[in-house]
């Protein structure tokens, strides 16, 4: 059971190929079903695997747009018809009523100093130094505190704006590997589905022969 589980995965990581291979085998049969000639039905097959190669560009297109968010062909063609110009022009006379209101903000900070009046005493007058020194105590911590809180909030928002930033950079860098490098199997296989479809559509007389002269050296 383990090796089927692992030989499924080793097949399912290979579905490109095998989808390749059933288109393949898909138009060959569905040409062989139809009631005409051998020649034909090789220009048939071959059609079949043309258009399965047109296809793919059109799927690789799909996908690009998926990745990067843009709107489907039918959404822009909607747009673009919803977008047709009126023979005559409708005016629309809106009524605006409105009230606009003024508002300002203003900070202000109170600076308290007492001073000692001039014939006071030694203690009164060093009273009055401490109390001053306590304000600016209290003044410069208070201001202390507030740089501090801004540094932090700078810092924060610095750090959000980084994360955001590098989030961003990591997604456009995954979408532009994934756009190069991710399309290179469908492109892969629409070059042999148009080759192969070149082939049975351009000589399939020679094809024939070929297969009967091979046939015969065999026998």
């Amino acid at each position: 059971m383990n090796w089927i589980r692992r030989l499924w995965i080793w097949i399912k990581d290979a579905r490109l190929l095998w989808l390749c291979l059933a288109v393949i085998i898909g138009a060959l049969l569905t040409s062989s079903v139809i009631p005409i000639a051998i020649e034909a039905k090789l220009r048939v097959a071959g059609m079949f695997l043309q258009l399965s190669g047109v296809m793919t560009v059109a799927w690789g297109i799909s996908e690009t747009r998926k990745l990067f968010g843009r709107p489907s062909i039918l959404r822009n063609a909607r747009k673009w018809l919803n977008q047709f110009p009126p023979f005559r022009l409708k005016h629309v006379i809106v009524p605006f009523h409105g009230v606009v209101e003024a508002s300002s903000s203003a900070s202000a900070r109170l600076s308290v100093w007492g001073n000692a009046p001039p014939n006071a005493a030694l203690e009164e007058r060093v009273q009055v130094l401490e109390k001053n020194l306590v304000r600016v105590k209290e003044a410069s911590d208070v201001l202390e505190k507030k740089l501090h809180n801004e540094v932090r909030t700078r810092d924060a928002s610095l750090s959000n704006e980084r994360d955001l930033r590098e989030k961003a950079d990591n997604d456009i860098r995954a979408k532009l590997e994934t756009t190069e490098t991710g399309g290179l199997y469908i492109s892969l296989i629409g070059i042999v589905w148009l080759c192969l479809g070149l082939i049975l559509g351009t000589v399939p007389a020679e094809i024939i022969s070929f297969l009967i002269t091979v046939g015969l050296r065999s026998a």
